[in-house]
């Protein structure tokens, strides 16, 4: 057999085969692997946030209920309300 191997060769005629045409992506079909889809994307965002959603710590329900209780009776006083109460009393006082 001569310098081209019996696979370069086309069935039908006996010319070489030519490389494969590019496909609609403009690139050879098979040779590369095919760019990220937007699904893939959207995707890699929702793992993103579901991890986030996952870091954020868990809710005390028995503090928040306490807590809500102690606003709606007027009992809950927060360190910034106390701060503002001083400041304003001290001016008053000056």
């Amino acid at each position: 057999m001569n310098q081209l191997s019996s696979r370069s060769v086309s069935a039908t005629n006996g010319s070489p085969k030519r490389a494969p045409r590019p496909g609609r992506c403009g690139k050879r079909c098979g040779t590369t692997k095919p760019a990220p889809s937007r699904r893939s994307a959207a995707e890699a965002d929702l793992a993103q946030w579901v991890a986030k959603v996952k870091a954020v710590p868990e809710i005390r329900r028995e503090l928040v209920q306490r807590v809500k209780a102690e606003i709606a009776a007027g009992n809950y006083e927060t360190p910034e309300k106390l701060r503002l109460a001083v400041e304003r009393m001290l001016e008053d006082l000056t």
